[in-house]
């Protein structure tokens, strides 16, 4: 009988110790401005759907630009519905930094739908130095070599509430700027600089970067699907990008205000409470702070934590047991 509990007890704990892994395949160099892809494959995960986020670290900047649904997005956010853990369990993704130079450590988060996340960490990667020959479409002006990128949440930009969209214009001194959205040549958005006004209106002394709040104007409340978002610079140059409206889902107690105040986020998937001066960002005033801290909690599940240390505790039962029944020899 004493035996019996004991290959029971065995085994419990060889079950507990039992954890998830994943499969990472990535290059070592990498080269600013240059796109590369990575394959990720899930081991020893339950059968369900996973989001998955990159990070590179630069302090608290993440360098990575994810490419997904047909765009650039901020390495910040994770990537919804990435990996199917019930059908191929992989997936591939197409990366790339936009600065950076010397060794850099990757790191990979999944989480569940239970919002359980798993981190695994190290990859050891090398950036070098800016590919010169990079070319972006509209957003590259051989002659000036002005370089333009927009980031935006793409679950925030919901037709009947506030958003934001940050820019970064490098080799550029410093210019008025205009930002809207419009479908059609119709421009179907305001933009938010100290008070709301029409998108075709400059913003007064942007300088290179910072976040612009922008909304749906009241007459297109309706509008829904795919638009563009444009940016002019005030010698003539422009860029543009396509971006989807999404379709207004109400929550009780919750309303989304740039103007003023706190802005909650919320989405069917997630939660994150972030406060805007509401006031443009200027150059060197470190707009992400707020996004980065909300995104950079790391959440270990109570599964995890027995996970991790049951092995410590297999080993102290073992000991138990031997002292057991060596003193039942004993007697």
């Amino acid at each position: 009988m004493r035996n019996i509990l004991l290959i029971v007890l065995i085994l419990s704990f060889v079950n507990l110790v039992y954890a998830s892994e994943i499969d990472f395949d990535y290059p070592s160099e990498i080269k600013v401005w240059e796109e590369f892809e990575v394959g990720l494959s899930l081991l020893e995960f339950d059968e369900e759907i996973y989001d998955v986020k990159f990070e590179l670290l630069d302090g608290s900047n993440n360098l990575l630009k994810i490419h997904y649904g047909g765009r650039w997005n901020s390495g910040f956010f994770f990537i919804n519905d990435a990996v199917n853990g019930s059908e191929n369990r992989s997936s591939q993704f197409k990366l790339r930094v936009n600065e950076g130079n010397g060794i850099y450590s990757l790191n990979i988060k999944i989480r569940d739908s239970k919002k359980s996340v798993w981190k695994f960490g190290d990859f050891i990667v090398n950036i070098s130095g800016e590919d010169e020959g990079f070319n972006e479409g509209e957003g590259v002006d051989e002659k000036d070599e002005i370089r333009i990128d927009l980031d935006w949440n793409v679950s925030e930009i919901i037709n009947g509430e506030d958003f934001y969209v940050r820019v970064e214009i490098s080799e550029f001194d410093g210019d008025e700027i205009k930002l809207w959205i419009e479908d059609k040549g119709n421009v179907i958005s305001d933009r938010y600089d100290g008070g709301w006004k029409s998108g075709k209106f400059y913003l007064s002394e942007f300088g290179n970067e910072g976040e612009v709040g922008l909304r749906i104007r009241e007459e297109y409340g309706d509008f829904v699907g795919d638009a563009k978002i444009l940016l002019k610079l005030r010698n003539g140059f422009v860029y543009s990008e396509d971006i989807e409206i999404l379709e207004r889902v109400d929550f009780d107690g919750v309303e989304r205000n740039i103007s003023g105040g706190e802005k909650v986020v919320e989405s069917t998937r997630d939660i994150e409470v972030t406060r805007i001066t509401g006031e443009t960002i200027r150059l060197g005033f470190d707009g992400r702070e707020d996004i980065k801290t909300s995104q950079s909690n790391y959440y270990e599940s109570g599964t995890e934590i027995v996970k991790r240390y049951s092995v410590y505790f297999f080993a102290l039962l073992c000991v138990v047991i031997g002292i057991l029944i060596g003193w039942r020899k004993l007697e």
